[in-house]
């Protein structure tokens, strides 16, 4: 009995030597994360069966078994951030950015000049300096007028998929206005930020007159020069839009008419659709029908993408980050 003793105590003790060999590095829980506060790079992917560890280095990051891209940011898989320069062309945008710490908070304003009266939309996005997208992230937006110190507009609560929200405004009179954002990340979902980590960053956008007189004549005419509609249907559904290829010509008047399903996926209220480079990034309410109107003023060959992060829990990243198409402009 004394030798089948010996013998289990000896491979027991072979088992435990043989785990403490294998163990690449030191297992932390996300509140040890939290704590190591601005020291601490965070690359997270999935988060479905995850597990969180440090390296020698300090990086923490997410790695997940399923998933052959855990390890890699959106930019390393070669899914750029959908930031204002890659979207919008100075032009027809004012794309402003404000450093805070570590995150970058961007604001692009379209129109590039706004009009009193006329409604102007604001794209808000907020990545971090080192180039990692953030995934979820939530504002608070106000509107002061800086000739009569009056707030004209509250809006709270606004939260962004990928980071990525905007909002339209008709501001009442010409003039200057400050709009200020205060924003943080959201906590736990999936990246691991101090809690309560609210920063604030402020823009001036300036307004000019609206235009109360229309000339009957200058209305014929454009009348007549307006370049013929093409009508596109496009189907948006997770994750892809049909078709993923749209041609048209130089010059077309382009109307896509989106009708985005309802996957009753309570996680994400609908995609993005963003093409690079013709400053334009819509959001698509899912079970809605919504059409999108622009000048294909410039030839070549542009990538369209889902600009509001849309994957599931048990889904890899890659899903949202392939929902892309191309437009094509002939001469």
């Amino acid at each position: 009995m004394t030798k089948y003793v010996k013998i289990w105590f000896m491979m027991a003790s072979l088992y435990f030597l043989t785990i403490l060999l294998l163990e690449p590095s030191q297992s932390i829980s996300p509140s040890q994360a939290i704590e190591n506060g601005n020291s601490t790079n965070l690359n997270t992917t999935n988060a479905t069966s995850a597990s969180l560890t440090q390296s020698e280095s300090g990086n923490i990051t997410m790695t997940n078994a399923s998933s052959p891209m855990a390890m890699m940011t959106p930019t390393q898989m070669g899914s750029p951030i959908p930031d204002g320069e890659r979207l919008f062309t100075e032009d027809k945008s004012n794309i402003m950015r404000d450093t805070n710490g570590s995150l970058v908070v961007e604001m692009v304003q379209t129109p590039k000049a706004i009009v009193a009266g006329q409604p102007a939309t604001f794209i808000m996005n907020l990545f971090s300096t080192n180039g990692t997208w953030l995934w979820h992230s939530d504002y608070d937006v106000s509107v002061v007028n800086n000739n009569t110190g009056e707030k004209v507009l509250v809006m709270p609560n606004i939260h962004g998929h990928g980071s990525v929200a905007q909002f339209s405004y008709a501001f009442p009179s010409q003039g200057s206005y400050k709009i200020d954002i205060t924003f943080g990340q959201q906590v736990n979902s999936p990246n691991y930020m101090k809690p309560h980590d609210v920063r604030t960053a402020e823009f001036v956008v300036n307004v000019g007159e609206g235009q109360t007189n229309t000339n009957t004549v200058t209305n014929e005419t454009n009348a007549n020069t307006q370049p013929g509609i093409k009508e596109i249907p496009v189907n948006v559904f997770s994750w892809g839009f049909e078709p993923n290829k749209i041609e048209v010509n130089k010059g077309d008047l382009v109307r896509l008419n989106f009708t985005t399903d309802n996957d009753e996926v309570s996680l994400y209220n609908g995609h993005g659709f963003g093409i690079e480079g013709y400053s334009i990034n819509v959001f698509l309410v899912k079970g809605t029908n919504q059409p999108v109107e622009f000048v294909a003023d410039k030839p070549g060959t542009f990538t369209f993408r889902c600009t509001s992060f849309c994957a599931l829990p048990d889904a890899p990243e890659s899903v949202h980050f392939d929902m892309t198409g191309s437009l094509v402009v002939h001469e």
